[in-house]
């Protein structure tokens, strides 16, 4: 345990990039050379996350982390919801209806992805053994306070960000190994 703790404390978090896109329009999704995971914190909506064989329901207040050796893609679910347009002529007789479908907006599968990379000691990664994504459920999860605080932080940018939100990611990171580790 000491040596862990050790560990973990030299571990060093960069995050690469940030942004906040709607997933599905993404196409096929992997994680660049220059970074070790993409972690995903979806914010709206719902859909599908596939990779290999294994597909999972996803929805807003989850956390998905994608290691650097996969490939993963993002669903829409194929909800729709109808509208009418009716027309009527001077004898109030029906002279055209049309339908329309149309994708609700609070539907669409919206995320903030982040770039990272992290390292606990050279040329030992934090992701090296990761071999398939994390999928973390729950918008009241125990990661949530933290992704808000990002998020927060994203939103009005100021002197230290870039350290706040790494900050914020080492302490995700940190805990999620925790968790891991004790079940």
């Amino acid at each position: 345990i000491r040596e862990t703790e050790r560990l973990l404390c030299q571990l060093q978090i960069t995050v690469d990039a940030c942004s906040q896109e709607n997933i599905v329009d993404r196409g096929p999704i992997s994680v660049e050379q220059e970074s070790d995971a993409l972690i995903l914190y979806i914010t709206r909506g719902e859909g599908q996350i596939s990779w290999q064989d294994a597909s999972y329901p996803v929805y807003a207040g989850m956390v998905v982390v994608i290691p650097r050796n996969i490939e993963a893609a993002f669903t829409q679910p194929q909800r729709f919801e109808l509208a009418y347009d009716i027309q009527v002529d001077d004898e109030d007789s029906l002279v055209t209806r049309q339908v329309r479908e149309f994708f609700p907006a609070e539907a669409r599968l919206e995320v903030t992805s982040f770039k990272v990379s992290a390292s606990l000691i050279p040329k030992m990664g934090f992701f090296d053994n990761l071999w398939e994504p994390i999928i973390l459920r729950g918008a009241d999860g125990w990661y949530a306070g933290t992704f808000e605080r990002i998020l927060s932080e994203m939103d009005s940018p100021g002197v230290g960000s870039k350290a706040i939100v790494e900050a914020h990611m080492k302490l995700f990171l940190v805990t999620l190994l925790r968790k891991t580790t004790e079940t």
